[in-house]
């Protein structure tokens, strides 16, 4: 289950992030005031979330993953 979970999350997120940022866009550069600013700090943040979520998932993959006690085929 846990191996699953790992798997399918990126995933999930993936899908829930993706059409909020779209919709975010469009309606960032269909205003009036500041579009190219507007767009430009939207792609900032969501490029420092997406980094995060990054650097959560791998670091608990890689503690979950050295805490098994069996080698990887590679390593045996």
């Amino acid at each position: 289950m846990g191996s699953t979970f790992r798997q399918i999350l990126p995933l999930v997120i993936g899908a829930a992030i993706s059409p909020v940022l779209l919709l975010l866009q469009v309606a960032t550069l269909a205003s009036k005031n500041f579009p190219l600013r507007r767009a430009l700090l939207v792609l900032v943040s969501s490029s420092m979330v997406t980094a995060l979520i990054i650097i959560f998932v791998s670091s608990t993959n890689q503690k979950t993953s050295s805490s098994s006690g069996s080698q990887d085929a590679v390593h045996a």
